[in-house]
């Protein structure tokens, strides 16, 4: 009701016997009149929509930092401790949601930890 008001003093004195928003008034139809009252919000201007409570527009900033060896480590526990490297390979790139095209790092981070064996084509977990 509030709103309604608001809206009929903002399109001025009614003429006798005229009803808001029935055409014959004079007054703007209730579209242009919301449409001028968004006018005024350039927030609403430009995206079309306005967050919701405790919600951000924002990016949410850079991408967290991958674990690999971590993921690795977890994967082969998981398998008894050693698996063939195409296999774990794919296990551990699905897990953090990562292509083919990051392979090449998991590889170099594997090959360069002590926890790691690779021999020919399995990689096994080093007893610590």
């Amino acid at each position: 009701m509030q709103a309604r008001a608001a809206m009929a003093a903002a399109a001025g004195p009614l003429p006798e016997g005229g009803k808001p928003g029935s055409g014959h008034d004079g007054a703007a139809p209730v579209s242009e009149t919301a449409a001028a009252a968004v006018s005024g919000n350039p927030s609403l201007e430009t995206s079309g929509k306005r967050p919701r409570d405790g919600e951000d527009l924002a990016p949410t900033g850079p991408p967290k930092k991958i674990k690999w060896k971590k993921l690795a480590a977890a994967e082969l526990n998981r398998k008894g401790g050693s698996m063939k490297l195409k296999k774990l390979t794919a296990a551990v790139l699905a897990a953090a949601g990562r292509g083919e095209d990051s392979a090449a790092e998991l590889l170099q981070k594997l090959e360069s930890s002590g926890r790691f064996s690779l021999r020919e084509n399995r990689v096994a977990l080093v007893d610590e």
